[in-house]
C-alpha cells in the first residue's frame, strides 16, 4: 500500500506502470474511476483505461494524453486477439488448478501407503512376538512335563478290546495335555502281553511315533480291516445286554470297520458294501487273495479277481456253480465263502431239482436205499442214522468194528452194583506212540468234568506231560 499511497502524493505515469494489477484497481477504487469488465482481466488494458480516467480528472498531466489516445484505439481494433488470449489464459489457470488438485491427490495416496506400510510392519511385529511367546510357552511346558508324575494317570492296557483303550488312553491324554512325544513312553509303561512284544520289536525311531506304535499294537492283535468286518457281522445280543447296549455295541463295531476302510463318504461306504457282497461270492482263493492286495473299489476287486483267475487257469461257471479249468481242476479246489453262490442244499437232491422243472412230469417218491416211498435217498432217514457218528467227549471217542483181546487182560475187580449200564469196553494209547494201545473197561459219568485212568496201563513219562495238573479229592 506504500506504493499507492506515494502515487497519491505525486502522481505520474512511471509510477503507475509500477503498480501491480491488484494495486491498479485499489487506486481506480481510490479515485473512483469505472473501470469496464473487459479492461479488468488484463493489466495492459486496466493500466491504460486508469490512465485515460486519470487524465479526465486532471490527475495526471495532459502531456501522456496524445499517447493514450493513441493506443486506446487498439483495444478497440483488436477484441479477437484479446478474447482469444483470454480464453488462453483461463485455459492455462485450469491446468494449473487440475495440477495442483494431482499433486494433492498424490500426497494423500503417499501418505495413506506410508501408513499402511507402518501398520503391516506392526503385525507382523505383533505376529512375531506371538510366535515367539508360544514357542517359548510351549518349550517351556515341554521341559516342566515329567513322565513320572503323570504316569499314575495312564489307565491300565485292556487286551480283550484294544481299540477301546487307545480310544481312552487318547482322550485322556488329549485332556491332560500331554505333548505327543511323550505319549509313547506312557504307553509302554502299562503294555503287557504281545502289545508289550510289538512295541519291543520296533527300532529306536519308530517307537517314538505314536502312530506306528499304535498300527503295531494293533496289528498283533489282529485288529485289520477283515477283523473289524467279521466282528461287526458276527456281533450278537448277549442274555445280560439290554436292547441298548447291544445297539450301541452294534454302532462302535460298524464305526471301527468303517474307520478301518477310511469310508469317509457316501460313495466310500457304497464301495465297501459292494465289495463285501461281491467277496461273498466268490472262492475263498480268490477272497484271501483280494484281502491280500486291501482293495478299496470294487472295479478293482474285479479286475485282480480276474487276473488271479487268468494266472491259475480257472474258469468259473456261474450258472450252475461249476468251475472247471483247462487242467480238469473242478470246484471243489476254490470253496465258495458264502452258500449263496454255491449248489442248492444237499438236502434237497440233484435229481430232484432237474425233475421239478418239468411241472407236467409226475414226480414219484421212491427211496433207492431203503426202498420205501414217500422221500428221497438224500432225506433217507436209514441212512443218516447209519452215517450218524458221535462227537468225542473229553478224552473219549466211539470206534467201530473194534476187536478186544481179553487174553492179556488183566482180571477185572467187581462191579458196582448197578453200574453196568455204564460200563463199556474201550482202548486208550499215548498220542506220542499209538503202539502202547491198551484194551480198559470204562466207566462213564455224563457229569464228570475231568477224565481218569490208572497209572500202570500206559508208560506216562515227561516226554507225555502236558504241563498241567488237576486237584482231585474223594477218589477211590
Amino acid at each position: 500500500m506504500a506504493a499507492i499511497d506515494y502515487f497519491i502524493s505525486a502522481p505520474s505515469e512511471e509510477l503507475l506502470d509500477q503498480l501491480t494489477k491488484e494495486q491498479l484497481l485499489s487506486l481506480a477504487s481510490h479515485y473512483d474511476i469505472e473501470i469496464a469488465s473487459g479492461d479488468k482481466r488484463l493489466k495492459e488494458s486496466l493500466r491504460e483505461a486508469l490512465k485515460a480516467g486519470l487524465a479526465e480528472g486532471g490527475i495526471l498531466r495532459t502531456s501522456a494524453l496524445p499517447a493514450y489516445q493513441h493506443q486506446l484505439v487498439l483495444p478497440q481494433m483488436s477484441d479477437a486477439v484479446l478474447e482469444f488470449r483470454l480464453k488462453e489464459l483461463a485455459f492455462r489457470e485450469l491446468e494449473l488448478e487440475d495440477k495442483e488438485k494431482e499433486r494433492i491427490l498424490k500426497e494423500r495416496q503417499m501418505h495413506l501407503e506410508e501408513r499402511r506400510m507402518h501398520l503391516e510392519h506392526e503385525r507382523f511385529l505383533k505376529e512375531l512376538e506371538f510366535k515367539h511367546a508360544a514357542l517359548s510357552s510351549s518349550s517351556s511346558a515341554s521341559a516342566q512335563f515329567s513322565v513320572a508324575r503323570n504316569i499314575r494317570l495312564v489307565p491300565p492296557f485292556a487286551e480283550k478290546n484294544v481299540e477301546r483303550y487307545f480310544a481312552h488312553f487318547e482322550r485322556v491324554a488329549t485332556v491332560s495335555d500331554w505333548p505327543i512325544h511323550a505319549w509313547t513312553s506312557l504307553l509302554q509303561s502299562v503294555l503287557v502281553g504281545k502289545a508289550q512284544d510289538a512295541y519291543a520289536s520296533l527300532n529306536i525311531e519308530d517307537v517314538k511315533d505314536y502312530e506306528k506304535v499304535k498300527g503295531a499294537i494293533l496289528r498283533t492283535y489282529e485288529l485289520v480291516p477283515e477283523a473289524y468286518r467279521q466282528r461287526f457281522r458276527g456281533l450278537s445280543k448277549l442274555d445280560e445286554q439290554t436292547y441298548v447296549e447291544f445297539a450301541r455295541e452294534k454302532e462302535i463295531s460298524f464305526s471301527s470297520w468303517c474307520k478301518s476302510q477310511k469310508a469317509e463318504t457316501k460313495e466310500d461306504l457304497r464301495q465297501l458294501v459292494l465289495l463285501e457282497d461281491f467277496k461273498n461270492c466268490l472262492p475263498v482263493a480268490v477272497c484271501t487273495y483280494l484281502n491280500q492286495q486291501e482293495v478299496s473299489t470294487l472295479v478293482e476287486a474285479a479286475v485282480l479277481a480276474d487276473k488271479f483267475v487268468l494266472t491259475l487257469k480257472v474258469n468259473f461257471d456261474s450258472d450252475q456253480g461249476e468251475r472247471r479249468g483247462r487242467t480238469g481242476f473242478n470246484r471243489s479246489r476254490f470253496p465258495t465263502t458264502s452258500s449263496t453262490c454255491s449248489k442248492p442244499p444237499p438236502t434237497v437232491s440233484t435229481a430232484f431239482v432237474r425233475r421239478s422243472a418239468n411241472v407236467s412230469t409226475p414226480l414219484e417218491r421212491t427211496c433207492f436205499y431203503c426202498k420205501n416211498s414217500g422221500h428221497f435217498i438224500a432225506d433217507c432217514p436209514v441212512l443218516s442214522k447209519k452215517q450218524e457218528s458221535y462227537k468225542p467227549v473229553a478224552l473219549l471217542k466211539t470206534v467201530s468194528n473194534w476187536a478186544v483181546d481179553h487174553q492179556d487182560q488183566p482180571a477185572q475187580k467187581s462191579e458196582l452194583p448197578g453200574s453196568s449200564s455204564f460200563l463199556m469196553d474201550g482202548c486208550v494209547s499215548l498220542v506220542t506212540d499209538p503202539s502202547t494201545k491198551q484194551p480198559i473197561k470204562i466207566w462213564r459219568d455224563s457229569g464228570a468234568l475231568q477224565s481218569l485212568i490208572l497209572q500202570e496201563l500206559l508208560p506216562f513219562s515227561e516226554q507225555s506231560k502236558l504241563g498241567s495238573s488237576v486237584l482231585v479229592q474223594g477218589f477211590g
